[in-house]
């Protein structure tokens, strides 16, 4: 009895066995992946709630802020906030490599985060649009170039400020717009649309002494600036 006993002990020894082997290869049962470094980091922190500062005021407007020591991007359910705008259009100028325009403004808000522009193609490639932000000292303080592939034929383009720049409110800043090409005729070239006897009366631009009254399309939107998270604490 006690033989048969053991011989029944150590077939299900060798059933339990061979059932786990059979198992593995299926995946039912496996060992855990072993890690070849720390765990990824996000990138973004979505976060719906309000960010406030040490003195329980609520921290607004913008659509981005970065920590400044560790250089984190924190995205927020907020958009940006219009600062400066003139809209109208009933009549463009032309620009080129060496045809350059520019629209004087003041804000209102101490950032810049994003540009419009009310812009008008023609041809398949008159260049690649330039702009720059300079101030009343003529230093420039933001530039870049937009693909002409990425402009349509006519209207609003938007050019984010990346980084964005800090402004002084009331003080006067300049939108300068030209093409990095040549435009040997008008079926090539680029027209940046604007207003005459516009009502914008925060700045004066490039045509004023030929076009008085004339002021060209924009708008300009403010953001977040760089903020700490350390200095910073989650409200409810």
């Amino acid at each position: 009895m006690k033989k048969l006993m053991k011989n029944k002990k150590v077939m299900f020894i060798i059933a339990v066995v061979m059932l786990v082997m059979a198992l593995l290869p299926s995946g039912v049962i496996a060992n855990p992946p072993m890690g070849s470094g720390d765990p990824p980091v996000a990138s973004a922190i979505n976060y719906q709630g309000q960010l406030t500062d040490d003195a329980g005021n609520a921290v607004v407007a913008g659509n981005s802020i970065e920590d400044c020591s560790a250089n984190v991007e924190a995205s927020l359910s907020t958009s940006y906030t219009l600062d400066q705008a003139q809209e109208g259009t009933n009549y463009s100028f032309w620009f080129e490599k060496t045809v350059i325009r520019w629209q004087e403004f003041k804000p209102t808000q101490t950032s810049l985060a994003r540009i419009d522009l009310y812009i008008h193609k023609n041809g398949v490639n008159p260049g690649n649009l330039r702009i720059s932000v300079k101030d009343q000292v003529e230093d420039v303080l933001w530039e870049n170039t937009v693909f002409w592939g990425d402009i349509g034929t006519m209207g609003w383009i938007e050019v984010p400020v990346v980084p964005s720049i800090s402004l002084e409110p009331d003080d006067s800043y300049y939108i300068y717009v030209w093409s990095d090409g040549d435009s040997p005729s008008i079926d090539q070239r680029y027209f940046w649309g604007g207003q005459t006897n516009s009502v914008y009366d925060r700045g004066i631009s490039s045509v004023e002494s030929g076009w008085p009254g004339y002021d060209f399309a924009f708008r300009t939107w403010s953001s977040l600036p760089c903020v700490d998270f350390e200095d910073l604490k989650l409200g409810p």
